[in-house]
């Protein structure tokens, strides 16, 4: 289940690393009771990437979102210059929110590069 990894680029790279399915949020129930069903009944085994496949595959699936991350903070701060000041206090939130974001994208990719440095 994904809220966040939701392109069909995350999804080619979840199924490719071994996942059976592919479930965005929000999901409906019978889909994800089938979902548990065939992982528990084995079905739709399909082979898993090599360690090395896999963190490249992370890795660029981070750097893209770190990239729009990184769009919607510009796009965000100029937005916010050409607001009123009475309706800055919300947006101004809402931009801090996606900073936050940011910075933990930033933080799993510098996580990542370490681990597939000490391969």
């Amino acid at each position: 289940l994904s809220a966040t990894y939701v392109s069909a680029e995350d999804e080619r790279f979840g199924l490719s690393a071994g996942a059976t399915r592919f479930l965005p949020k929000p999901v409906e129930v019978d889909d994800l009771v089938a979902a548990v069903a065939d992982a528990v009944t084995g079905q739709s085994i399909r082979p898993v990437l090599s360690d090395n496949d896999f963190y490249m595959g992370y890795r660029e699936r981070l750097e893209t979102k770190l990239q729009h991350k990184g769009h919607q903070l510009t796009r965000g701060r100029q937005q916010l210059a050409g607001l009123p000041e009475h309706e800055r206090g919300t947006y101004s939130r809402l931009l801090e929110e996606t900073q936050e974001e940011y910075d933990e994208i930033q933080r799993e990719l510098a996580a990542l590069v370490k681990v597939m440095r000490a391969l």
